[in-house]
């Protein structure tokens, strides 16, 4: 019984954009958790308030997660800079984690087609 190619190809599609589709989600769960922040503490960030738009609180995020950080939003308070800290980390872990796993999917999968690079 050998494995359809299309399994395979679908597999290699997953394997992509599954980790593209886990930063989106991070990110945009901690834009909401901004915004709830600010919704109870104005004074939480510089650069974003309660009548910022929720696109205002996703850019921070993406911003935030990619590690890019241009500083024109930042934590204020103790707790934005908690949690603003643990997005950062979880960001690299999952950038990180996603490069070995790719790397490691790729040496494996040269591996089983006889070429040893």
């Amino acid at each position: 019984m050998d494995k359809s190619p299309k399994k395979t190809e679908n597999k290699g599609i997953f394997l992509y954009l599954g980790p593209v589709i886990a930063l989106m989600l991070l990110a945009v769960f901690y834009a909401l958790i901004y915004k709830i922040m600010v919704s109870f503490n104005n004074d939480t960030f510089i650069g974003l308030n309660q009548s910022s738009h929720i696109i205002d609180f996703l850019y921070f995020s993406v911003i935030t997660v990619t590690t890019t950080g241009y500083g024109d939003i930042y934590p204020l308070t103790k707790a934005g800079k908690i949690v603003n800290i643990s997005e950062v980390i979880l960001g690299i872990v999952l950038l990180s984690g996603t490069i070995i796993h790719l790397t490691f999917y790729r040496f494996k999968s040269n591996k089983r087609q006889g070429n040893n690079y």
